[in-house]
């Protein structure tokens, strides 16, 4: 429950801006919305530093057990502790100095700050007296809180405003030396409380806010009046007019210590306690709780389980029926064990006439299916199933999605209802308390705004635990869906679903401007990308075309070397055959020489 109403481990509140006049200019707009981030900003971190979580924890605690939580808004000093830098007196020099030299002159010194912050602490239903007729404190006549004090904390109040110096003396004067612990008529204590004996908290201080016959509170006063006080008379938070209910009765704060009044003082603002019902109950004057739903339930639950308990201790423990007159030595019965031999007197003819076991029956198993039943029936009546508490049990599994889905809706219409009950009664009050001590006491200028409390408990418990799983179904569908997915945008989608997780969406989920860029680096790619492949594929047909024309350059060379290599040929046939027709000729002109010498003198 904590997880889902503490969103990301805050109160769930938001400030909106209070109607305003159209005529009001966009620079005014701004402005209001920043001081309103501001204001929500300083709440968040007052809220942090009273440890309000662990607050909050502590009401729901309250609302399961007793039906009903009360808070108090009060105003407490907190200690915080910061170190701040210490000068080192270094005055001109250290602009002369390097970094690193002036890091050796750098030194620390502790701080405590001390600051009063608005908050609301957990109250005890234990310690609160209210008036049961009306349904809520502020209405009725009256309520008190019990503040359990020790002498020394009596003595803290007596500069306080309102507190009766006389009168707290006279309290602690009485019960010096009082040892007796009898409470008398007084309303129960706290269970934690009731065992302690020696208490140095002993005095039972009631702090009370009603409405007082107007005859009585002016004869009080009279009476401060005589003993020289004078009358405190200041304002809570607000304007609130005195009030009264037709002149006769005054609204008045105040303590009463043992029977007597220790403070007064006229309350012009409003009541500083809060309570949470997180059930209404239309025939009860006080809520109903978890536990008070489950009380039958566990009731027959526990009993049952005692009886399955018993039932084994019986059946699972060996009993036995003896006859002592049988037995020559009857101290070996005080103690049986396994092994044991018993000498049995020579009368007896039948050892089951001297010792008997009773067997008792093992009804367990009958008993489980009315604990089964119990245990199915704990998830209808406390309207917290198993499933929501993060773990099921075996034979308690839904069987289908859409009997989970059934099971953890029809718990959220119960927790729902407490969540509701819980922003209207405690998150709103509470930081409208906040909001108002800020605006009327607070230092600070800039976050003072106009603005509305709105609690988003209940906000945040739909987008968590139906918003949040309704939305991922339908945009699965939606996506899955060829004809629907073009018409889905889906951003919203996204944004809801990572809101149910307490996560920022913004985180996760790109922005339209980041989306442009990458749109915008995609195209650029993808120009880029063609521009290159269409360079690439200029660059191809241009090594294409140089080896096409490389391979005619290279066939037209071949063509001119085979051509040059023919005529080179035919010039050297050419050459032969003209050598040989020179040397046939010689050869012919030497024959013919010699024939013709051969002619003149004849042959030798």
């Amino acid at each position: 429950m904590l997880d889902t109403v503490l969103k990301a481990g805050k109160i769930p509140f938001t400030l909106e801006p209070s109607p305003y006049e159209e005529s009001q200019e966009g620079e005014y707009f701004r402005e209001r919305d920043a001081r309103i981030e501001r204001m929500k900003d300083k709440i968040n971190e007052q809220l942090t530093m009273r440890n309000a979580d662990r607050e909050y924890m502590k009401k729901w605690l309250s609302g399961a057990y007793y039906g009903m939580a009360f808070s108090k808004f009060d105003v407490e000093p907190v200690v915080s502790t910061e170190f701040k830098q210490v000068d080192m007196g270094l005055g001109n020099t250290g602009q002369y100095l390097s970094p690193e030299e002036q890091s050796q002159y750098v030194r620390y010194e502790m701080v405590q700050a001390e600051e009063d912050v608005p908050g609301h602490r957990y109250v005890s239903v234990w310690n609160m007296v209210w008036d049961l007729d009306a349904d809520d404190l502020q209405s009725g006549d009256g309520y008190a809180e019990r503040i359990m004090s020790s002498a020394w904390d009596l003595r803290q109040l007596v500069k306080k405003p309102g507190y009766i110096k006389d009168n707290i003396v006279s309290v602690i004067q009485e019960k010096i030396g009082d040892t007796s612990t009898d409470t008398g008529d007084a309303p129960a204590e706290h269970p934690s409380k009731e065992s302690i004996q020696d208490r140095r908290k002993k005095f039972r201080r009631y702090e009370f806010y009603l409405r007082a016959p107007k005859k009585y509170v002016d004869e009080f006063e009279v009476k401060l009046k005589n003993k020289g006080d004078e009358i405190p008379y200041i304002g809570l938070i607000g304007e609130d007019e005195e009030a009264e209910e037709s002149g006769i009765e005054i609204e008045i704060m105040g303590e009463i210590c043992d029977g007597e009044i220790i403070r007064y003082i006229r309350n012009s603002g409003k009541r500083p306690h809060k309570m949470w019902v997180i059930e209404s109950n239309l025939d009860e004057s006080t809520g109903t709780g978890i536990a008070d739903n489950m009380e039958g339930v566990q009731g027959a639950l526990v009993g049952m389980i005692r009886a399955f308990e018993d039932n084994k201790k019986l059946s699972a423990n060996v009993t036995t029926a003896v006859k002592k007159r049988y037995f020559n030595d009857p101290n070996q019965l005080d103690e049986i064990k396994p092994g044991t031999q018993y000498d049995l007197a020579d009368s007896v003819d039948d050892v089951r006439k001297a010792i008997l076991p009773i067997v008792f029956p093992d009804v367990g198993e009958s008993l489980m299916s009315g604990i089964e039943l119990m245990l199915r029936l704990k998830d209808d009546v406390s309207m917290i199933p198993t499933i929501m508490q993060g773990f099921t049990l075996d034979k308690h599994q839904p069987d289908t999605a859409y009997e989970l889905r059934q099971l953890t809706a029809n718990a959220g219409k119960y927790i729902g209802q407490a969540i509701r009950n819980n922003d209207e009664q405690f998150i709103e009050p509470e930081i409208r308390d906040i909001y108002e001590y800020n605006m009327v006491y607070g230092d600070d200028e800039s976050c003072k705004v106009n603005a509305k409390v709105k609690a988003n408990g209940f906000t945040s418990f739909q987008n968590k635990e139906i918003r949040g799983e309704r939305m991922k179904l339908l945009l699965g569908g939606l996506v899955a869906n060829e004809f629907l997915n073009k018409y889905v945008k889906v951003k919203p989608h996204l944004d809801v679903i990572y809101e149910s997780m307490d996560e920022d969406p913004d985180k996760f989920i790109k922005t339209e401007e980041e989306m442009m860029n990458e749109a915008k680096q995609e195209a650029q790619m993808r120009a880029g990308a063609e521009q290159r492949a269409i360079e690439i594929m200029r660059a191809e047909k241009e090594h294409e075309a140089r080896l096409e024309a490389g391979q005619q350059t290279l066939e037209h060379a071949q063509e001119i070397e085979a051509k040059d290599r023919e005529h080179e040929q035919t010039i050297t046939e050419t050459e032969q055959e003209h050598i040989n027709d020179m040397e046939m000729a010689t050869l012919e002109a030497k024959l013919d020489r010699v024939y013709k010498i051969d002619s003149r003198g004849g042959t030798k």
